[in-house]
């Protein structure tokens, strides 16, 4: 859902990214992620289950074990230029500050409120953006932490004014 979308926009834009979901694979079966792996069986019970020129029914194992080793391949398949997309491979919940220095952004889906904002808080201590976004059949919520240092520049049709540092609100 949501993630699929973040990511297949910044792999299109030539952004590289790295992918963290250890979920069991099993899970893409039910989702409207395009990046579902092509299998006609069902993944939850390890198998894909495919017909032959004779019609005959064969099955093989599915080799993929995490939601992040089935969707790599597709992700690299859109952005060729990128080179390989790496998998980072703890749990989300294990990630330490060590683990998020080299990103500048993180984007973070389908994590609990309280994961959200320590990633959030490991993140922008170091001058990096965090962003998380879910969907909730009509609903969605999204938040996103620049950092308290963040400046952006306003505009009046095309000129630019001087950066302005976000107000506390």
């Amino acid at each position: 859902g949501t993630s699929a979308e973040v990511i297949k926009n910044l792999v299109l834009a030539g952004i590289a990214a790295t992918l963290c979901d250890r979920r069991p694979a099993h899970v893409l079966d039910s989702s409207p992620c395009f990046f579902s792996p092509m299998t006609t069986g069902d993944s939850a019970t390890g198998e894909d289950v495919t017909t032959n020129a004779d019609n005959a029914v064969q099955t093989k194992k599915v080799k993929y074990a995490s939601v992040a080793e089935a969707v790599q391949p597709l992700v690299e398949e859109l952005n060729p230029l990128l080179g390989s997309c790496p998998i980072l491979s703890k749990d989300v919940s294990d990630l330490v500050e060590e683990d998020l220095k080299d990103f500048t952004v993180v984007v973070a889906s389908q994590v609990p409120l309280e994961e959200a904002v320590r990633l959030s808080q490991i993140v922008t201590s170091q001058g990096h953006a965090f962003y998380t976004a879910d969907c909730f059949g009509m609903r969605a919520a999204a938040m996103m932490d620049l950092g308290k240092d963040f400046e952006y520049r306003p505009e009046q049709g095309k000129k630019l004014l001087d950066p302005t540092k976000l107000k506390d609100y």
